[in-house]
């Protein structure tokens, strides 16, 4: 995932045989306030200032990590 920070657009990069895959993008509450299916670039320009936590899903696995929009 980049850039980060990141001001109003998200890349996500996973391996080659990723294509079948949810984001959930949730704030640091919890609440999930942004969500895409096999995007590979997500537009966060909606959301405000600060930490965020971006939630990758594929098939049985889940990849977190953090982001801050700037």
């Amino acid at each position: 995932m980049y850039p980060n920070p990141s001001g109003n657009l998200l890349t996500i990069q996973l391996g080659s045989e990723s294509e079948n895959y949810q984001v959930h993008i949730t704030n640091i509450f919890g609440e999930q306030v942004l969500s895409s299916v096999h995007a590979k670039t997500i537009d966060i320009s909606t959301l405000s200032k600060g930490m965020y936590f971006i939630n990758v899903y594929q098939g049985c696995k889940m990849i977190t990590t953090k982001f801050i929009k700037k």
